[in-house]
């Protein structure tokens, strides 16, 4: 029987949903931590309705802000 290369199986659907969880508790997390006033709120809510994509849009945001900073040498 050949193993055919794009099948669903059940540890890619629970690992799938395991990396947006830990995506999702990550990102609520760093929002928590550094945002504050309304976009903690925005944050928030694009997190919360856009479980994917909010996520990795806070962690591209996270990271680029971060670099501007040392950059620059703020804190």
């Amino acid at each position: 029987m050949p193993i055919l290369p794009f099948v669903v199986t059940p540890y890619l659907i629970v690992g799938t949903l395991g990396l947006i969880l830990i995506l999702f508790l990550i990102s609520l997390y760093l929002v928590g931590k550094h945002e504050k006033g309304t976009t903690y709120f925005v944050w928030l809510l694009l997190i919360l309705f856009f479980p994917v994509i909010g996520p990795i849009a806070y962690f591209f945001k996270h990271f680029a802000h971060g670099r501007e900073s040392e950059k620059t040498g703020l804190a």
